[in-house]
């Protein structure tokens, strides 16, 4: 059941107007309330006036509201039920109501328009605004154009200076004096050493700053230049320009149809980045203004491979950079979150079996005294850690993170352990080699490294010939329980790599010292509890970020514009959303990125990161 509204209304200059409108409802509202379905602007409707209610079968109800009174076939009536079929005629006020069959099967049409009245009757709105009782247009535009050259011509002209030196000699402040309102304002800090050299920015008087200008500094790294004053562009500026849409806001529009007269392009530096406004130069652009070009690209740009995207809330799945470690040498790949992707680092770690509170892990995590804020089981912190600026962790090490756990201690002699060299199987070979042709049976490596051996002293079973060698990296043995290990030769072992990913979304921006929160743990958003392939590709996607962040947010929830994780210029480097702490409790809070800048700016480029740690053993 639906509504379809024609409502037609008189132009000024003479001529009509239509608005047509769809309501999938079965009851209208019809006054003068801006809430009404049906809003009528006589004067003798009431806010309220009527109903139309949807009988079904071609049918509908009319009923006035609170008293009011509606005219059908030239009788004022109350309540009556019509058949749509006979196209009926409803007078409210000065309007007219048709009723009929719509163009699709349930639908009603209602056409609107005001009737034939005397001409006092269909001005009386003139009566009520003060359009007479004012000069004309002409009057009133010569007028302030006068104002405006005496006062911010004339007046600072012809205004002397005041005295700024006492009868005494001793200096006094200035007063006010008309020409201040010729001052542009400020600089912003960055560029307030430039305040009183305008020509290094301004290369001609009543033109605005061109591009050339600002990337005569912002080009590229320089000597003695912070390098933050690399800025590169968002994209191609030839791509730029066809990818966007309609330009939003009135003032944009303007400018755009304007600016070139006056040295400024549609897409410009000085667009964004106002100056002479003080400490706030660079507004975070709205979400509309992004969606301007992204929200539709794919139309004006058919080879991109971006998705289009509107809002946080449309936002498509994450597409994640893995590493893919099948072939020769490590490579990344772009891959859709489902669910069901494997990323094969090199390295065998199932999570929930470290992770487990009653497994023989977690008894030995008691009994060696490895516990995690307290706790009587590994956590993630215990093999996780973060890197200074608490944005990505560090690569994870053997003797830092596995140690502690998995001993590569194979004999103990006087007090001494002797341990296998991690990261170098030839070492590890040659080194169990001699151990065994001088001690003979005295000590043998372990077919399972043996947590505490190096504590308890205890020996492991001999094995006949080269067999003890090859228990350390075959099945059982300690290298291949963490390994991929791949014989070369009789007695001969290469170990896969191991490679992780140091960032998977290179295109956005993400610091886990913003969400490292006791409401937001980091089992919250992966699922490493429940996990115990080593190959599972555990990031979130984009509906578990959705939960917590949305662009209009409600009751705990984070406002998440586009710039809180997409920067404008592409590079490393914080958003340009700057984020501030909330104190607000049970909330997720968030940490200011100023702080980590410098840190940033030495970090890798954001596409092709990939960590390799060093071969195990």
């Amino acid at each position: 059941m639906s509504f379809v509204i024609k409502q037609i209304t008189q132009r000024a200059a003479g001529g009509t107007i239509a608005r047509t409108k769809r309501l999938e409802q079965n009851i209208l509202i019809v006054g003068r309330a801006v809430d009404a379905d049906i809003q009528l602007g006589d004067l003798a409707v009431q806010l309220r006036h009527a109903r139309i209610r949807d009988l079904g079968g071609g049918r509908v109800e009319v009923a006035a509201i609170d008293g009011a009174a509606v005219q059908i076939d030239r009788k004022l009536v109350a309540t009556v039920q019509l058949s749509l079929a006979r196209a009926p005629v409803i007078i409210v006020g000065g309007e007219k109501l048709e009723l009929g069959l719509g163009e699709t099967v349930g639908d009603i049409a209602v056409k609107v328009e005001r009737f034939d009245v005397p001409g006092e009757l269909r001005d009386e709105r003139a009566i009520f605004t003060l359009s007479r009782a004012l000069p004309t247009r002409r009057i009133l535009a010569w007028g302030m154009i006068a104002a405006v050259l005496a006062l911010f011509l004339a007046w600072p002209i012809l205004t002397p200076h005041p005295a700024t030196v006492a009868a005494v000699g001793t200096a006094q402040p200035a007063a006010f004096h008309p020409d201040q309102m010729w001052d542009a304002g400020p600089l912003s800090p960055p560029h307030a050493f430039l305040s009183k050299n305008c020509a290094a920015c301004h290369d001609k008087a009543f033109v605005s700053v061109t591009d050339r200008t600002c990337l005569s500094c912002h080009a590229g790294k320089q000597p003695g230049k912070s390098p933050f004053a690399v800025l590169r562009d968002h994209a191609d500026p030839t791509r730029l320009v066809a990818s966007h849409g309609d330009i939003p806001g009135f003032a944009a529009r303007l400018r755009a149809a304007v600016g070139p007269s006056f040295g400024l392009k549609e897409w410009s530096c000085t667009g964004c980045h106002k100056e002479h406004v003080g400490a706030d130069t660079t507004p975070v652009s709205s979400d509309a203004f992004c969606a301007g070009c992204h929200a539709s690209m794919k139309a004006r740009l058919p080879d991109t491979r971006l998705a289009n995207v509107a809002t946080w809330d449309s936002h498509p799945q994450f597409r994640p950079a893995i590493t893919d470690n099948s072939g020769a040498s490590p490579k990344l790949v772009r891959v859709i979150l489902d669910g069901h992707q494997q990323e094969d680092s090199g390295l065998k770690f199932p999570h929930a079996l470290h992770l487990s509170g009653t497994n023989s892990v977690a008894q030995m995590t008691r009994r060696l005294g490895v516990r995690y804020a307290g706790e009587k089981q590994l956590g993630c912190a215990d093999c996780h850690h973060a890197d200074p600026t608490g944005v990505r962790f560090v690569e994870s090490t053997m003797e830092r993170d596995c140690a502690a756990c998995h001993t590569l201690a194979f004999a103990s002699q006087d007090g001494t352990v002797r341990t296998l060299r991690h990261g170098d199987p030839k070492q590890v070979i040659a080194e169990l080699s001699d151990y065994l042709k001088l001690h003979g049976g005295a000590a043998a490596p372990v077919q399972r490294m043996q947590v505490g051996f190096a504590a308890t002293g205890r020996a492991a079973p001999l094995f006949a010939g080269d067999s003890r060698i090859r228990a350390v990296f075959e099945k059982g043995g300690a290298c291949f329980d963490c390994h991929v290990i791949t014989a070369t030769g009789p007695l001969a072992y290469a170990v896969k790599p191991v490679t992780f990913t140091a960032r998977y979304l290179a295109r956005g921006w993400f610091s886990h010292a913003d969400h490292a929160t006791v409401a937001s743990p980091c089992a919250s958003c992966h699922a490493v509890a429940t996990t115990n392939s080593s190959t599972a590709l555990l990031l979130p996607g984009v509906k578990s970020c959705q939960t917590c962040h949305a662009a209009r947010p409600a009751a705990n929830q984070v406002a998440s514009p586009c710039s809180s994780c997409h920067s404008y210029h592409n590079g490393a480097g914080a958003p340009a959303f700057v984020r501030t702490e909330s104190a607000e409790p049970g909330r997720l809070t968030t940490k200011t990125v100023a702080s980590t800048i410098d840190k940033l700016s030495t970090a890798k480029p954001d596409s092709h990161e990939i960590a390799s740690a060093a071969t195990a053993g």
